[in-house]
């Protein structure tokens, strides 16, 4: 035992001799629980952070109306509406397109298609052919393993959102319909509803039998038709030779409207030269007022009856524009009433003559103005010649103002309205060149009606037996409707709704939504966990250990030098020979000659092993309940439970280097990674392929996990203590592996060791 103790105390004298020593113990010691805690925090509400997780939304759907729904319905847009205010996920409104290719790019994980038939579907309840609505859902598997699943929850949810929606919203109007019948139960006057109601019918079956008798006359009126059809051939054939005639009198309407364009063109042409003679005279006026304003001063008497004889000019003027106006409007309502003429062309014509008209008489407004203005020039002439600068300037623009509105006249004429009048003259002559194939189809029609007669003449019978048979069925429809309304007579209805009266205090609203989902679950937690990270705190605590026992046998050495062996027998000096044989460097087993057994080297070796192991456990504890604050009912049986997995891991890693030496550390190694798929860790053990399900109850992770959780969860009856002590078995296979095993394999492994370090590499 003092051997164990001076191994041990000299161990810890030179980890700690220099401050380099100590900050790698604090390293060993703090690096595992950071593993722990990282993966904790971040495993600790995962699913309360779907609403950043994209899924597309494109709305193709069209909406749908019928006949028994005369409103238009679009599903699509109440499920866009609703999912704008859902933040489960979050929804990206986009169209189909961009949708599909988000997530081929990885930018959404997921995209909803409402397809343009959706409400259309949905609606076929109601019809013969039900077709099932469905929604088209695109998933990106690659992008992550968890996301796709999560997503593939909320495209389920829409689904049956959907269905709830539907089911409650027919069901509330089934629920109304009910009520309106109760409340129509309690009138009084229900007897006579009733009464009224079978008189109502009984009038409806003798319509129908009346209307079987109508069609029983049609069918002998049939009997009468041949001859009628005889007769419109001969009428047909005098509608030709009236299409003669008719062609003449259209030859006639196309004279006159070629002598109508023949009197527009000269009118055209007058009123061209009529524009041009007042635009010249107009620039002559201008120049005229110019010089009547140079010599003003002291002449504006003799000034005065100049102005005026000026202004009675163009007064003069005035009236002509006035004049052509009303030529042009008399044309104009001449076009309006011809009957000749297509209603379109009609009013393309009067359209551009009313322009034309409403133009020349604001040129005649211009012109009186102007001659007011040159009136009371000569007036101001007598009274001030102050005033005669200012008053020249307004007649000169008054007098530019009517060139530019003559000149806009002259050019929207020549422009607008002779084209116009062309084209119509043209239209005449198309329709009298039209009147040869006019005769030709009227011909072509008489033929027609001629062997239409003959094929028609076949089909009366056939049309007669359709009367016949329609007739009779009317008939049959009007005995049952008799036989409908003596059955309510006859029954109970006012006791039926009086049942559906005693129904009046349901609320509809909840029936409906009793109907939509009927049946509903009621969740009671059993052991209730208050975050995921809580839950998963035991996979990662038991990993977080077991990796920090992994991490002490990579750093430290697990064998003693023979100067560390030598301080333990209290040596001065390493012997050098012993039994007659040279001593092997770092070879176990070189002392026991001395009185240092292997088991002495075991265990005071491993006890530095074990307190970092410790020391590991306990600060992973501390910072998964004071740091992280994970629930946990019982801390103390959670920090020894962490304590007994740092003894146990330390035990089997300390172990199985001794052993083995880096291959032992191996070992260790795919122990963990077999542990972190296979041990019920993260999914239920019953999920996992049958392999791991064999041999998952020959690691120590199950029983480290399960008595972790019942500290944190809440303990039921013995179990804590029942993993507990499933775990310690470990301990006694890892004390069997030390010092039993390992003695038949200290040889090879010391042949090993030797071919490793002869590497230079490893």
């Amino acid at each position: 035992m003092k051997h164990i103790w001076r191994i041990f105390v000299r161990d810890l004298r030179n980890a700690t001799k220099n401050v380099i020593g100590i900050v790698v113990l604090m390293g060993l010691v703090i690096v595992p629980a950071m593993y722990a805690w990282f993966n904790i925090a971040a495993s600790w509400d995962p699913y309360g952070n779907t609403r950043n997780l994209k899924v597309a939304v494109a709305n193709s759907d069209k909406g749908y109306k019928s006949d028994l729904i005369p409103v238009t319905v679009n599903a699509g847009n109440t499920i866009e509406a609703a999912l704008r205010t859902n933040k489960q996920l979050d929804w990206q409104f986009e169209n189909e397109k961009d949708a599909i290719d988000g997530v081929k790019s990885g930018k959404f994980y997921a995209a909803i298609i409402i397809p343009g038939s959706f409400s259309k579907d949905m609606m076929t309840l109601f019809s013969p052919h039900a077709t099932r609505a469905k929604l088209t859902y695109y998933i990106n598997e690659k992008s992550n393993a968890i996301a796709p699943h999560i997503t593939d929850k909320g495209a389920d949810s829409i689904v049956a959102q959907i269905d709830s929606t539907f089911t409650k919203t027919l069901a509330n109007i089934a629920l109304d319909l009910a009520g309106s019948l109760s409340r129509y139960s309690s009138n009084g006057n229900l007897d006579s509803y009733v009464t009224n109601a079978v008189n109502n019918l009984n009038s409806m079956a003798d319509g129908l039998e009346s209307a079987s008798n109508q069609m029983t006359a049609y069918s002998g009126l049939l009997g009468s038709s041949a001859d009628l059809i005889k007769s419109a051939q001969d009428l047909m054939k005098q509608t030709g030779q009236g299409a003669s005639s008719l062609k003449d009198a259209l030859k006639n309407t196309a004279a006159s409207a070629k002598s109508l364009r023949s009197a527009l063109n000269t009118s055209g042409s007058a009123m061209e030269k009529a524009l041009d003679s007042s635009e010249k005279s107009l620039s002559s006026l201008s120049s005229q007022v110019d010089t009547l304003m140079d010599g003003v001063s002291g002449r504006a008497g003799t000034w005065r009856s100049d102005l005026d004889s000026l202004s009675a000019a163009v007064r003069d003027q005035a009236g002509k524009y006035t004049v052509a106006a009303d030529s042009l409007q008399r044309l104009r309502d001449s076009i309006a009433s011809d009957a000749s003429l297509s209603a379109a062309a009609r009013s393309q014509m009067t359209g551009v003559l009313d322009a034309q008209v409403s133009q020349l008489k604001s040129v005649a407004r211009d012109h009186t103005d102007l001659a007011k203005a040159l009136s009371d020039t000569g007036t101001a002439l007598t009274t001030a010649d102050s005033a005669v600068s200012t008053q020249r300037a307004r007649m000169k623009k008054q007098i530019a103002d009517i060139i530019s509105s003559v000149r806009r006249a002259k050019k929207d004429f020549n422009d607008t309205v002779r084209p116009q009048l062309d084209q119509l003259s043209g239209s005449v002559s198309k329709v009298f060149s039209g009147l040869d194939s006019i005769n030709a189809d009227m011909s072509g029609v008489a033929s027609d009606i001629s062997n239409f007669s003959s094929t028609t003449s076949s089909s009366i019978a056939d049309i007669r037996k359709s009367l016949d048979s329609g007739a009779g069925n009317l008939s049959r429809t009007a005995a049952r409707l008799r036989a409908f309304t003596a059955k309510i007579a006859n029954t109970g209805v006012k006791g039926l709704l009086s049942q559906l009266g005693s129904s009046k205090n349901i609320d509809a609203s909840l029936l409906a939504s009793l109907l939509a989902q009927p049946v509903g679950l009621e969740r009671h937690a059993v052991y209730p966990m208050e975050n995921y990270g809580s839950q998963m705190a035991p996979f990662y605590t038991v990993l977080a250990i077991w990796v920090g026992s992994v991490i002490l046998v990579a750093m430290m050495e697990a064998k003693i030098s023979d100067e560390g062996k030598a301080a333990a027998l209290k040596l001065k000096e390493v012997p050098v020979l012993v039994g007659g044989k040279p001593l092997r460097a770092e070879t176990p087993g070189n002392m026991r000659f001395l009185g240092l057994h292997l088991n002495e080297e075991y265990f005071g070796r491993y006890i530095i092993f074990m307190l970092l192991a410790l020391a590991q456990a306990t600060l992973i504890c501390m910072g998964d309940l004071w740091f992280l604050k994970i629930q946990c009912e019982k801390p103390w049986q959670f920090f020894v439970a962490g304590w007994l997995c740092a003894f146990v891991f330390s035990s089997l890693m300390y172990a199985l280097t001794v052993a083995f030496g880096a291959a032992g550390k191996a070992i260790a190694v795919v122990l963990l990674v077999m542990q972190v798929a296979g041990t019920g860790g993260t999914f239920p053990i019953q999920m996992l392929p049958e392999p791991f399900q064999v041999i998952y109850p020959l690691f120590p992770f199950p029983y480290a996990i399960n008595a972790m959780r019942e500290a944190i969860a809440g303990p039921y009856r013995a179990n804590y203590g029942i993993y507990m002590a499933q775990l310690s078995i470990f301990a006694l296979a890892a004390l069997f592996i030390g010092v039993i095993l390992r003695r038949p394999f200290i040889l090879m492994t010391t042949w090993f060791t030797r071919q490793v370090d002869s590497t230079k590499v490893y």
